[in-house]
């Protein structure tokens, strides 16, 4: 779990599932909240997840989750989110939802992944909105965990505007380093941001997998290739490249979905306490 004050940990990850080294540091915090993603953290358990009685904690808190693109879909985690507790809203940006108030949020928010640039505003006119969101949400000291694209609109509405998060924005912490990403993991306050994406199966993998190899092998369009495409009905150079990729992706996968519904059940147990 980012945070742990381990160093060197190996973790692995990506889209790909491959191996990266996490270099974890253990920052100070601001927003003292008393568990979920501000807990502190035990060397073998992680979070420490509050213990709460009463009529409050039997409520459902409300996540609500931004989706920009429909090829990085919230399923995943809402089943998690789901499952630990919580009632999930979706906002789906790439059709058209519109960018919530802040108010509107509940008690904690996901920003999913998605292929589009972070700053291209021109093509995604609900980007803006939901960089205003983030700031809003950090100063309110809200729970909002950002994702592979998610990160970045982050690192952007609150200093850094590249494509991959090359500097951290300032107030930030850095929690984990890969070989593929200098600022792989990093939070703001109450703002968590991973560039990779837990909740990614080896379904999802060998999707995108598929699809980025036809696009960089100019064979064919690789909007021709529909999720859930077997394996076997791809051509000859697709099929190593997703076949290599979904077993590093399987290899993985029970690591990936502890860590995935971890992050799950923090968010709800800040949700909670907001």
């Amino acid at each position: 779990v980012p945070g742990r004050a381990a160093h060197g940990n190996r973790f692995r990850s990506g889209r790909g599932g491959e191996e990266a080294s996490f270099h974890a540091v253990d920052p100070p915090l601001r927003g003292q909240r008393r568990g979920g993603l501000n807990a502190p953290m035990s060397e073998t358990t992680g979070p420490t997840i509050p213990t709460v009685t009463g009529p409050a904690w039997s409520v459902p808190p409300l996540v609500t989750i931004l989706e920009p693109d429909v090829l990085a879909p919230r399923r995943t985690f809402a089943a998690w989110l789901a499952e630990a507790g919580a009632e999930v809203r979706t906002v789906r940006l790439w059709d058209g939802d519109p960018v919530p108030a802040l108010d509107d949020l509940g008690g904690a928010a996901l920003l999913m992944g998605g292929v589009m640039s972070a700053h291209a505003d021109a093509e995604n006119p609900w980007l803006p909105g939901v960089r205003a969101l983030l700031r809003g949400a950090v100063d309110a000291d809200l729970p909002v965990l950002g994702v592979c694209l998610g990160a970045q609109v982050a690192a952007e509405a609150l200093g850094d505007g590249r494509r991959a998060v090359a500097e951290l924005p300032e107030g930030a912490r850095l929690l984990a380093s890969t070989a593929q990403a200098r600022v792989h993991a990093w939070r703001c306050g109450s703002l968590l941001a991973l560039q990779h994406h837990p909740e990614a199966d080896p379904d999802r993998v060998a999707f995108w997998t598929a699809r980025g190899a036809a696009r960089r092998l100019g064979i064919l369009e690789e909007t021709s290739i529909a999720y859930g495409t077997p394996t076997a009905d791809l051509s000859e150079p697709l099929r190593i490249a997703v076949s290599a990729a979904r077993s590093r992706a399987e290899a993985v996968e029970p690591v990936t979905t502890v860590f995935g519904r971890a992050l799950a059940d923090s968010l709800v147990a800040a949700a909670r306490i907001v």
